[in-house]
Protein backbone atom coordinates (compact mmCIF):
# COMPACT_ATOMS: atom_id res chain seq x y z
CA UNK A 1 0.00 0.00 0.00
CA UNK A 2 0.81 3.57 -1.24
CA UNK A 3 0.84 6.01 1.71
CA UNK A 4 1.61 8.79 -0.59
CA UNK A 5 1.80 10.21 -4.55
CA UNK A 6 4.41 11.16 -6.14
CA UNK A 7 4.69 12.06 -9.29
CA UNK A 8 7.81 11.31 -11.41
CA UNK A 9 7.26 13.04 -14.62
CA UNK A 10 6.84 16.62 -13.04
CA UNK A 11 10.31 18.02 -14.25
CA UNK A 12 11.81 21.06 -11.49
CA UNK A 13 11.00 23.81 -13.88
CA UNK A 14 7.35 22.90 -13.97
CA UNK A 15 5.48 25.43 -12.29
CA UNK A 16 1.93 24.45 -13.37
CA UNK A 17 0.83 23.10 -9.98
CA UNK A 18 1.79 26.52 -8.14
CA UNK A 19 -1.58 28.30 -7.26
CA UNK A 20 -2.23 31.73 -8.53
CA UNK A 21 -2.38 33.00 -4.68
CA UNK A 22 0.14 31.04 -1.95
CA UNK A 23 -2.37 30.69 1.31
CA UNK A 24 -0.75 32.39 4.33
CA UNK A 25 3.24 31.38 5.36
CA UNK A 26 2.87 29.25 8.30
CA UNK A 27 5.72 30.72 9.67
CA UNK A 28 3.04 33.61 10.93
CA UNK A 29 1.57 31.06 12.94
CA UNK A 30 4.18 28.98 14.17
CA UNK A 31 6.19 29.65 17.55
CA UNK A 32 9.44 27.94 15.38
CA UNK A 33 9.47 30.24 13.45
CA UNK A 34 9.68 33.18 15.82
CA UNK A 35 12.06 31.04 17.50
CA UNK A 36 14.24 30.69 14.40
CA UNK A 37 14.01 34.21 13.77
CA UNK A 38 15.27 35.09 17.47
CA UNK A 39 18.27 32.57 16.63
CA UNK A 40 19.54 33.48 13.86
CA UNK A 41 19.34 37.24 14.76
CA UNK A 42 21.24 36.27 17.97
CA UNK A 43 23.71 34.11 16.01
CA UNK A 44 24.43 36.63 12.67
CA UNK A 45 23.28 39.80 13.45
CA UNK A 46 26.67 42.31 13.00
CA UNK A 47 28.88 39.12 12.03
CA UNK A 48 31.69 40.06 9.23
CA UNK A 49 34.18 37.31 8.30
CA UNK A 50 37.13 38.20 6.34
CA UNK A 51 37.29 35.89 3.40
CA UNK A 52 40.20 37.49 1.94
CA UNK A 53 42.44 33.88 2.37
CA UNK A 54 39.97 31.96 0.30
CA UNK A 55 38.67 28.36 0.43
CA UNK A 56 41.42 25.77 0.28
CA UNK A 57 41.47 24.26 -3.40
CA UNK A 58 41.09 20.60 -1.61
CA UNK A 59 37.41 21.81 -0.13
CA UNK A 60 36.25 23.47 -3.82
CA UNK A 61 37.35 20.40 -5.69
CA UNK A 62 34.24 19.14 -3.85
CA UNK A 63 32.32 21.48 -5.47
CA UNK A 64 31.44 19.71 -8.71
CA UNK A 65 30.07 16.79 -6.67
CA UNK A 66 28.02 18.65 -4.52
CA UNK A 67 26.59 21.14 -7.22
CA UNK A 68 26.42 18.73 -10.13
CA UNK A 69 23.57 20.75 -11.78
CA UNK A 70 25.56 23.93 -11.52
CA UNK A 71 27.63 24.99 -14.10
CA UNK A 72 29.34 27.55 -12.33
CA UNK A 73 30.56 24.82 -10.49
CA UNK A 74 32.92 23.36 -12.69
CA UNK A 75 33.70 26.69 -14.03
CA UNK A 76 37.81 27.64 -13.59
CA UNK A 77 37.07 31.32 -13.64
CA UNK A 78 34.62 30.80 -10.65
CA UNK A 79 37.09 27.95 -9.04
CA UNK A 80 39.79 30.94 -8.93
CA UNK A 81 37.32 33.57 -7.42
CA UNK A 82 36.53 31.21 -4.96
CA UNK A 83 40.21 30.21 -3.73
CA UNK A 84 41.76 33.51 -4.36
CA UNK A 85 38.56 36.23 -3.73
CA UNK A 86 41.43 39.13 -3.02
CA UNK A 87 42.08 41.38 0.05
CA UNK A 88 39.00 43.58 0.18
CA UNK A 89 36.67 40.32 0.54
CA UNK A 90 34.64 40.22 3.64
CA UNK A 91 30.96 38.28 4.18
CA UNK A 92 28.39 39.80 6.07
CA UNK A 93 25.81 38.00 7.80
CA UNK A 94 23.57 40.58 7.19
CA UNK A 95 23.06 39.74 4.20
CA UNK A 96 21.91 36.17 5.28
CA UNK A 97 19.21 37.73 7.41
CA UNK A 98 18.07 39.74 4.55
CA UNK A 99 17.43 36.53 2.43
CA UNK A 100 15.96 35.02 5.08
CA UNK A 101 13.34 38.53 5.44
CA UNK A 102 14.30 38.31 9.03
CA UNK A 103 13.41 41.91 9.91
CA UNK A 104 11.78 42.36 13.08
CA UNK A 105 13.50 43.85 16.49
CA UNK A 106 14.44 40.58 18.88
CA UNK A 107 12.48 42.61 21.81
CA UNK A 108 9.18 42.18 19.19
CA UNK A 109 10.15 38.07 19.20
CA UNK A 110 10.35 38.14 22.39
CA UNK A 111 7.02 39.42 23.08
CA UNK A 112 5.58 37.22 20.40
CA UNK A 113 6.86 33.92 22.06
CA UNK A 114 5.65 35.12 25.32
CA UNK A 115 2.47 35.87 23.90
CA UNK A 116 2.28 33.15 22.81
CA UNK A 117 2.86 30.73 25.37
CA UNK A 118 0.52 32.60 27.55
CA UNK A 119 -2.15 32.34 25.10
CA UNK A 120 -1.29 28.18 24.56
CA UNK A 121 -1.51 27.86 28.91
CA UNK A 122 -4.82 29.48 28.67
CA UNK A 123 -6.47 27.93 25.86
CA UNK A 124 -5.25 24.44 28.12
CA UNK A 125 -6.26 25.51 31.20
CA UNK A 126 -9.59 26.08 29.48
CA UNK A 127 -10.19 23.41 28.18
CA UNK A 128 -8.92 21.31 31.79
CA UNK A 129 -12.06 23.85 33.89
CA UNK A 130 -14.01 22.41 30.63
CA UNK A 131 -13.54 18.91 31.17
CA UNK A 132 -13.53 18.78 35.16
CA UNK A 133 -17.04 20.74 34.87
CA UNK A 134 -18.02 17.51 32.77
CA UNK A 135 -16.42 15.24 35.12
CA UNK A 136 -18.78 16.57 37.83
CA UNK A 137 -22.13 15.82 36.33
Amino acid sequence: MRWFKHDCTRQPSDTAHIPARAPLPRRYISAMGYAFEGCAQAELKGIVYDCSRGIAPSITDYLPALLPDTPAASSLPVLRQIQNPGANCVVDMGGLLDYLQVSRPFWMLVVIMVAYLLFVHIITYLGFLWLTKKEKR
